[in-house]
């Protein structure tokens, strides 16, 4: 029995943005079968120009229950449609029974920061207890036998130890600075109330030595890897910068992780796509000759050079991880990343898309859950 799941791709070769079309990508293939490995960004971008922008296309098409779930071994096969190309999806039978779906990036670049690295915000950070050490006159420890103290009792019986990096800082507009701090997990345990408002803490899993003023914090389970997202431009207007990436390299690349100085009180939300460019150069002319000078004084600015394309994965209050699907040279802090340019949607069409985006959003909950089901990226064995 042959399973088919058609995804529209409406108006892809008519549709405007930003006075240019929307077009398949040159050269590519009448057929593509999935392969292990694959993600939906790659396999997108295989028939796409702009791989971001095949969900907006997905929400034309009703019968789709959810277009996120491809397999290995699936044939994608590019047909038209009443004159308008589209892809049909033949599905081997029981494929998600045999094997899990094909993730949205890639997800070994992401595990990391949902289970081993984070960002502590000034908040939470005033909150957290902090290692005092044990009976031993010692800085530092390596065994999972020993027991720890910590100055402070946290309102949970599970707990996580953070290794304190660097801050990151950021101005916001009224003037006023956030600061926040890079974290590694170096050990779970259990903790125990103990007098002096201290606790014993029993260690659970220990990856790196625990020091002396290493921070405790609420254990956070990842039972389920997000592996899904749900794509979309990110705010339109909205402008942020590299604070580099939590291994300290000056420059970044495809699948590579970089923290961005914008966050969910900016409209950020996972699964938001940005562009990266390098900022144009700034001219003054003087004397009938051209000159560079700083950006922020000249009467002329060279327009923005696109090199990539990024995804936000994980959202702060005030700053974001995304990762860098696309590069065609280096990502450093020099870079910008900036919300990619949306499609003008014809008049006529408005209230349409306006009623199916309203469905889209109702599904959005129910398909949430499909997925977590069928995914079957669980990470319950390693805290």
């Amino acid at each position: 029995m042959r399973f088919a799941r058609v995804i529209l791709f409406s108006c892809l070769f008519f549709l405007p943005f930003m006075g240019s079309a929307i077009e398949l990508k040159s050269g590519h293939p009448e057929k593509y079968t999935v392969k292990k490995g694959d993600t939906l960004w790659d396999i997108a971008g295989t028939f796409l120009n702009e791989p971001w922008l095949w969900p907006k296309l997905w929400h034309a098409n009703p019968d789709i229950v959810n277009p996120h779930l491809i397999y290995p071994g699936d044939v994608i096969t590019l047909i038209w449609v009443d004159g308008k190309p589209s892809l049909q999806v033949n599905q081997k039978p029981n494929a998600s029974q045999k094997e899990s779906a094909v993730p949205s990036v890639d997800t070994q670049a992401v595990e990391p920061y949902f289970r081993k690295e984070r960002l502590i915000e000034q908040g939470m950070l005033d909150t957290s207890a902090k290692i005092v050490g044990t009976n031993e006159e010692s800085i530092g420890w390596y065994d999972d036998s020993m027991v720890l103290y910590s100055d402070k009792v946290l309102h949970t019986e599970n707990v996580a130890i953070y290794r304190i990096g660097e801050p990151v800082t950021r101005e916001l507009e009224d003037g006023e600075t956030v600061t926040a701090y890079r974290a590694i997990k170096v050990a779970t345990a259990t903790q125990t109330p103990i007098d002096n408002g201290m606790a014993q803490l029993n260690i659970t899993q220990i990856r790196q030595e625990i020091t002396q003023n290493d921070i405790v914090l609420p254990y956070e389970s990842v039972n389920t890897l997000p592996v899904y997202f749900q794509l979309n431009p990110a705010p339109k207007g909205l402008k942020a910068t590299s604070l580099g990436g939590t291994d300290a390299r000056r420059y970044l690349a495809t699948n590579q992780v970089t923290l961005l100085d914008v966050g969910a009180k900016d409209g950020v939300e996972a699964g938001d796509i940005m562009q990266i460019a390098l900022p144009g150069n700034g001219l003054k002319k003087k004397d009938e000759e051209y000159s560079f000078t700083k950006k922020d004084k000249a009467p002329l600015v060279l327009p923005n050079k696109v090199i990539g394309e990024a995804m936000i994965f994980k959202t702060y209050d005030y700053f974001s991880y995304a990762i860098i699907t696309k590069s065609t040279e280096p990502v450093t802090s020099k870079s910008l990343f900036v919300a990619p340019p949306q499609p003008k949607k014809p008049v006529a069409d408005a209230a349409t898309e306006q009623a199916a985006d309203q469905t889209a959003a109702d599904k959005k909950a129910a398909q949430a859950k499909v997925v977590d089901v069928e995914a079957g990226a669980d990470l319950a064995a390693a805290p």
